[in-house]
């Protein structure tokens, strides 16, 4: 029987599965719990959008929209179960081409993963599959690869970005931070620049490619409305850039081809400022306000002094800048020398130097002139001003987004492994779903003696 383990990362927007001892993930493939979407459910355990229920109790017979409105709602154990299975089930035979009842799984999960999600997800293993055992892994592991034990880990997914602080192979829960902005809010920004191009600008957006000439107004705004996330990604992936703070960077514009008859004009604009949301703060006035949410726009003029009120308001950088001024004084300049960025989104061009400029601005250094909004801001970091020239990024040669996959496949490796996040199919049977281990025992690396066999082992 062969003894590697399944590896598995199940994310919002992608799953990477392989088996232990490899380099690389053998599939990324999407995570599809069709007929149910659980992106935003995933990464945040919020309610989602469940498109074949309306909800018509609240309409407003004022309004003249008939159309009926989605109801978002969470999903039920049973609906979970009965995706997953499909989906597992996919995954095992038709990628892996493995019997899952003679295999050990690792399964690396977001921290705060939904515990409904990780309770079905446990059942459908043991009592559908009849795995052997599931390891449970934190973002931590992704430190394994880079032979580090600090850093402050910025992972970007789809609907989150999530800041870990990792002292000597110790995770931070205390100032572990989420906030809702990832790649998603790009998808929704790219899509209303491209209708304000079409509508605001008059700009030609959507050509036919038959006869090289711009489609009707009507035309190319339903063509851009009925753009697919797929489709939004990929355009994003092909054209997308993440501008430099204090320079111009010239950019020229580019077609993507949505058929054979029509093809849609990124012009250099969205493709240097689609990106800006998710350094976009509204408490600023001179950061742009294209904020996608709703129920947001009449709150962003309210000026409060309370810290509280920055927590719907807050974007990436201040997320990272709360995270370190919520660690211990004597450990932060530690943290600030190693920033890990996981996750796709970090792989846009030009996205670290950008973070690194917005953090270098918001600490005050580079600002000559400030306003009212922009000073409260700075004093609110100033505590933080003497780290602004100590932020550096770990260069590693391996690929952002599954870099906690591969820190994952390391720990398979291991003849023995930590105790404390694993559980076997013996053990739920007996227990249940009481036995999962709760987050805050998967926040440490790894054990001290197997850390070191692992370090000592590599190192070789």
């Amino acid at each position: 029987m062969d003894k590697s383990l399944v590896i598995l990362e199940i994310g919002g927007a992608y799953t990477k599965c392989g088996y232990s001892g490899e380099s690389t993930p053998r599939f990324i493939i999407p995570t599809d719990l069709s007929p149910i979407d659980l992106s935003q459910y995933l990464s945040s355990g919020t309610p989602y959008f469940d498109n074949s229920i309306t909800d018509n109790s609240n309409t407003d017979n004022n309004n003249n929209n008939n159309e009926n409105v989605k109801k978002n709602r969470l999903p039920t154990s049973l609906e979970l179960k009965d995706a997953l299975f499909n989906f597992l089930n996919r995954l095992f035979y038709k990628y892996l081409l493995c019997k899952p009842n003679e295999k050990k799984i690792v399964i690396v999960e977001n921290i705060l993963m939904p515990r409904l999600f990780r309770q079905s997800l446990a059942s459908v293993l043991f009592e559908r599959f009849k795995v052997i055992s599931i390891l449970y892994l934190s973002p931590t592991v992704s430190l394994l690869p880079l032979l580090r034990t600090t850093a402050l880990i910025i992972d970007i997914g789809l609907r989150e970005s999530r800041i870990l602080p990792v002292y000597e192979g110790v995770g931070l829960m205390k100032s572990y931070k989420t906030i809702t902005n990832g790649q998603f809010n790009i998808l929704l920004n790219l899509k209303k620049m491209l209708l304000d191009d079409l509508i605001t600008k008059n700009r030609s957006v959507v050509l036919d490619n038959m006869n090289n000439e711009a489609l009707p107004v009507n035309e190319a705004k339903a063509a851009i409305e009925s753009l697919s996330n797929n489709q939004l990604e990929d355009i994003a992936v092909k054209t997308l850039v993440v501008s430099p703070l204090n320079r111009q960077l010239s950019a020229v514009g580019t077609h993507y081809q949505l058929s054979q008859q029509r093809s849609i004009v990124i012009s250099p604009e969205v493709r240097l400022h689609a990106a800006d949301i998710l350094f976009s703060n509204p408490m600023l006035n001179n950061q742009p306000t294209t904020t996608t949410t709703t129920g947001d726009n009449n709150n962003n003029n309210n000026n409060k002094d309370d810290y509280n009120s920055y927590c719907d308001n807050d974007d990436i950088v201040d997320l990272l800048l709360d995270t370190l001024a919520e660690c211990d004084i004597d450990i932060r300049k530690s943290l600030t020398h190693s920033i890990l960025l996981v996750g796709g989104t970090s792989m846009l061009p030009g996205f670290k130097s950008r973070l690194s400029q917005e953090i270098e601005k918001r600490l005050g250094s580079s600002l000559s002139e400030t306003n009212t909004q922009q000073q409260q801001q700075n004093n609110r970091y100033k505590q933080l001003n003497g780290l602004s020239n100590h932020f550096e990024f770990i260069k590693h040669a391996f690929q952002p987004n599954y870099l906690m996959w591969l820190g994952a496949s390391l720990v398979g490796t291991l003849d023995s492994f930590s105790s404390h996040s694993r559980i076997t199919n013996e053990q739920f049977t007996k227990f249940g779903i009481n036995k999962l281990p709760e987050y805050e025992k998967m926040t440490h690396l790894l054990p001290p003696t197997i850390a070191t066999s692992l370090f000592s082992s590599v190192s070789k």
